[in-house]
């Protein structure tokens, strides 16, 4: 299956300017830019979790979302 950028959304977080160049440094390190490594990381998290696990994170993300403070 072939994705188009209508298909795909962005993923940001804030970290400190340290973490942002010690990952940084790590993408370089495995020849990647820093949003290929995020991706990466982000894929082998998904597809180590179980439908389980998901479906109950999901659930609870959910209910902790409509929680927090913006």
């Amino acid at each position: 299956m072939s994705l188009t950028m209508s298909d795909c959304t962005q993923l940001k977080t804030w970290v400190t300017k340290k973490t942002k160049e010690r990952f940084a440094a790590l993408a370089r390190h495995q020849g990647l830019s820093d949003s290929a490594l995020l991706k990466r990381l982000i894929e082998l998290m998904l597809q180590s979790a179980s439908a389980a696990e998901l479906a109950t994170i999901e659930t609870a993300g959910c209910k902790s979302a409509s929680n927090i403070d913006h």
